[in-house]
Formats: C-alpha cells, sequence, structure tokens
C-alpha cells in the first residue's frame, strides 16, 4: 500500500504540473514574457512523458498494472510507438546492452550529421519510431495488441489535427511548438545514453553499466519534469527502481557513477556528430575517469 501511495502520489504531481502548464498556454493565462520558458518546460515535460512510457513499459510507472497498461497505451500513441512493440524491443536492449545482439545498434547505422542535430532532429526520432513499430522482436501472442497500438497512433495523429484545425492558437501553443523543443531534447538525451560506449562481446550485469552508460546531469527540478529520464546509467544498473527515487540511487551509487553536464554533452555531440556504432572506444566524457568499473 505504501508504494501505491508514493506511485500515485509523485504521479499525480507531475501530470498536475503537466495539466497546469498546458491550460496555461492553451489559454493565454500566462503573461507574454512567461510564454517561452513555459514552451521550453513543456516540450520537456514530454520528454517526461517519454519516460513516462519507458516505466509503463517496464510496468514499474505505478503499483497498479492495468495503470500501466493504460497510461503507457496513450503515452505512446501521442509519441507514436507501438507500447507492445516497443516492450519486446526495450526488454531485448536490457538484456544485450552495447552488445552486437543490441537492438538498438540498429538506431546509428547512418552516417552522422552534426547538422542534422540542429536541422532535423524529428527525422533521427522518427527514424527510431519506425525500426520500433517494424515489430522485429513481437511474438505470436504480440501481434493483435501491436495492431491496437498502431490503429491508437494514428487515430491520435487524427485527433490532433482536428483539434488543430478546430483550435489553431491553443494547440499551437500547447501541443507543437512544444512537440518541436521535445524532438531537440528527447534527441540529445537519447544520445547521451550510451554514446561514449562501443560494442562490447558481453552485456554488462549490474554496477558495471555504470561503465556501459552515463548519466546527464540536471538541475533536481528539470530533473522531476522528466521524470529523470537523465539518470539512464542508473536505470540500466537496477530497472526496479521507482524513477523518483531514481537521484537517491544514483547517490547511493556515487563511487561508480560518470556523469557529464548537460552543457558539456552537448558540446561532445555537436562536436564529433550523432553516435555511431562501433567495435572500440572511441570517446571519454568531459572531466570524467575513464568509463571502467571501479
Amino acid at each position: 500500500m505504501k508504494v501505491f501511495i508514493r506511485d500515485t502520489v509523485y504521479l499525480a504531481v507531475f501530470l498536475a504540473v503537466f495539466g497546469a502548464n498546458s491550460w496555461a498556454l492553451a489559454t493565454g493565462f500566462a503573461p507574454g514574457g512567461l510564454v517561452p520558458l513555459l514552451v521550453l518546460l513543456q516540450g520537456l515535460m514530454f520528454v517526461g512523458l517519454m519516460e513516462l512510457f519507458h516505466q509503463a513499459v517496464h510496468l514499474n510507472l505505478h503499483r497498479s498494472r492495468a495503470l500501466n497498461l493504460i497510461l503507457g497505451r496513450l503515452a505512446g500513441a501521442h509519441l507514436g510507438l507501438g507500447f507492445v512493440a516497443y516492450r519486446r524491443f526495450h526488454l531485448a536492449h536490457h538484456n544485450n546492452t552495447n552488445t552486437a545482439d543490441d537492438p538498438e545498434r540498429d538506431f546509428y547505422q547512418t552516417p552522422a550529421s552534426t547538422t542534422g542535430l540542429w536541422l532535423y532532429p524529428f527525422i533521427y526520432l522518427f527514424r527510431n519510431a519506425g525500426v520500433i513499430n517494424q515489430g522485429k522482436y513481437l511474438r505470436a501472442e504480440d501481434r493483435l495488441g501491436h495492431r491496437v497500438d498502431l490503429v491508437s497512433i494514428l487515430v491520435f495523429r487524427a485527433a490532433s489535427i482536428a483539434l488543430t484545425v478546430v483550435y489553431p492558437w491553443p494547440m499551437l501553443m500547447a501541443y507543437w511548438l512544444p512537440y518541436f523543443v521535445f524532438f531537440y531534447i528527447e534527441l540529445y538525451m537519447s544520445q547521451s545514453q550510451h554514446f561514449f560506449s562501443a560494442e562490447a562481446r558481453q552485456a554488462p550485469r549490474g554496477l558495471e553499466h555504470y561503465a556501459a552508460s552515463v548519466n546527464i546531469t540536471l538541475p533536481f527540478p528539470l530533473g522531476f519534469l522528466c521524470l529523470y529520464t537523465n539518470e539512464h546509467a542508473t536505470h540500466h544498473v537496477k530497472a526496479s527502481v521507482k524513477w523518483y527515487d531514481t537521484p537517491a540511487k544514483t547517490r547511493e551509487d556515487a563511487a561508480y557513477v560518470c556523469s557529464i553536464p548537460a552543457i558539456a554533452f552537448l558540446k561532445v555531440l555537436f562536436s564529433e556528430g550523432a553516435k555511431q556504432w562501433t567495435s572500440t572506444p572511441e570517446l571519454t566524457p568531459p572531466g570524467n575517469a575513464p568509463l571502467t568499473q571501479q
């Protein structure tokens, strides 16, 4: 019961902030000078919805399995990701992180493009969604659920367009502009997760994940708004840790954690270009020791 209450309270706080920010943008309630900031925060909370989806896929968003499935599918429809396909894909990633069998290697097969990172991050994310939604890791019993997911995505997109026709300004402010911001933040966040790692013969286990990924340092309030998706290495170490307990787990494992400030990572990303799958390590996070377990 204690876990159920904590899950409910933390989730309710995030959704309340998201709802209030959406309302302020859609109604024009916020003073004009605050609007750009609220749009940026809304985009960051869209990243939080991505992490909500991710946690639901692990059935770890809430103690209630039904709520995981409902909120996960709703968030997936918003993001253009099939819940069932992503679940199979992502669990395979956890089991085979940074090995030749890691399904995420398909994200990093095209040539690096620093220009693309600036100009069209949505192409990277749409491509990745296509890799996931093709359902390569689906099982026979998943087929119906996957079809329902794909139909849900189409319905959500159609509803978004219809609402935009009827309410163009509220949708622009509360949805489309934040969605544009989301593309950039989510791309940079997803690039950071295993950017400095090369292909390994064996997947890391336990604390070894701190040598196979990095955490991005963000101020605590911003971390909350994206459900601490920036602490991806910590999630890999113990995926069952609740998202709101991730900072505490990171502090507990401080001797092993390799973190990089968000600005420092952006400098590396735009210097080196998008992550490429490689069999030999090439980069070390600035200001950190080499990525080896202590």
